[in-house]
């Protein structure tokens, strides 16, 4: 692609599928209560909703520069932010 189409979609690539299933196989198990997984770069929130949804349950929050897709994500996640993740500050341990 070239890299004006990317600009153009802001750098947008979604996460497929079968590499969430990988990352979920790859996850200890079982997740405690509470856990939070964070989306630094959420886009619509599809990959981090179906990754919350194999490891049984989580609370998710993405954070999408785009704010078409960021209001997307805001409809699969627990909560989605409209920044840069290079704005976003979380005291220690809180993902």
């Amino acid at each position: 692609m070239a890299r004006l189409e990317a600009q153009i979609k802001m750098e947008y690539y979604p996460t497929p599928s079968n590499v969430v299933e990988l990352i979920a196989a790859r996850v200890a198990r079982p997740i405690p209560p509470g856990v939070r997984l964070l989306d630094p770069c959420a886009g619509k929130g599809e990959a981090l909703a179906q990754l919350a949804a194999l490891l049984g349950g989580a609370e998710t929050r993405g954070v999408e520069l785009n704010a078409e897709r960021a209001r997307q994500a805001a409809a699969r996640l627990t909560r989605a932010l409209t920044c840069s993740y290079n704005e976003l500050r979380a005291p220690a341990n809180a993902c």
